[in-house]
């Protein structure tokens, strides 16, 4: 006799007294299953009595910070990373996260933000997250191998120089020449060129941000030794030949 859950395995029968219709287990799978479709608790409610007996028997309950078991007991390095690894394994497909495709509401938001102000993170945390940063990367296409920064990097091509895109340091040039130069090529508007832009773009906060970071970025890297070359956007699609020159020479050229 075969299964009846519809597998059309064999049934081997145990018993001589009594027939076995499902092989053992298949009797719970899908429709076969009497609660399936249903819920137990669909439209019914644990009474308060109810309540407070399961939050008697919890062996939890009112046990939080110092009554914590776990309390000052922190979690070891290799549980630490085997918990990580099985993260990244579980959550590899990112249609497998619990909160794919939700969206936080407004509450939610309003209060994550009450939660996270005044907090002050320590500088060694701060490292962290920078040079995390660094090693990720860029996943918007727009601000990364723009028209102006593939016609510069044509002719460094053509003229034999070798270079890398976005290499992993601080400020993430565009192009990074070997030994130690830096070439960042800077938009008209994002950048705030006063040449290009007239006085409303300059004061509008994305120009403004990017001004004050690149001169963060450009004392930061000085520090380390690397040498910058900063070229305008307008500069490439004028003259390209004179930005070549300024990358040969290793000149510092920013007008911030």
């Amino acid at each position: 006799m075969n299964c009846i859950c519809g597998c059309n395995e064999e049934v081997i029968q145990k018993s001589k007294y009594y027939t076995s219709k499902f092989i053992k287990g298949h009797n719970s799978k899908g429709e076969n299953n009497p609660m399936f479709g249903k819920s137990a608790m669909k439209g019914r409610k644990h009474t308060e009595k109810s309540r407070q007996e399961m939050s008697k028997n919890n062996y939890m309950t009112g046990r939080v910070g110092k009554l914590h078991p776990r309390y000052g007991k922190p979690i070891s390095d290799r549980t630490c990373k085997l918990i990580s690894n099985s993260k990244k394994i579980l959550y590899k497909d990112k249609t497998k996260h619990p909160i794919y495709g939700k969206h936080r509401s407004d509450i939610t938001k309003q209060r994550i933000s009450d939660g996270n102000k005044g907090k002050t993170i320590s500088e060694e945390s701060r490292q962290k997250m920078r040079a995390s940063a660094y090693k990720r990367p860029i996943n918007n296409e727009k601000f990364k191998n723009t028209k102006p920064e593939r016609f510069l990097k044509s002719i460094l091509s053509i003229n034999g120089i070798e270079y890398e895109s976005q290499k992993n340091i601080y400020g993430r040039p565009d192009i990074f020449i070997k030994p130690n130069t830096c070439v960042f090529v800077d938009g008209c508007y994002w950048h705030g060129c006063t040449q290009c832009m007239n006085e409303k773009a300059l004061n509008h906060t994305s120009p403004k941000k990017k001004s004050i970071n690149d001169i963060n970025i450009n004392k930061t890297l000085k520090k380390q030794g690397y040498k910058i070359v900063r070229i305008w956007e307008h500069d490439i699609k004028n003259d390209l030949n004179s930005c070549l020159n300024k990358i040969q020479e290793g000149v510092f050229s920013c007008e911030r």
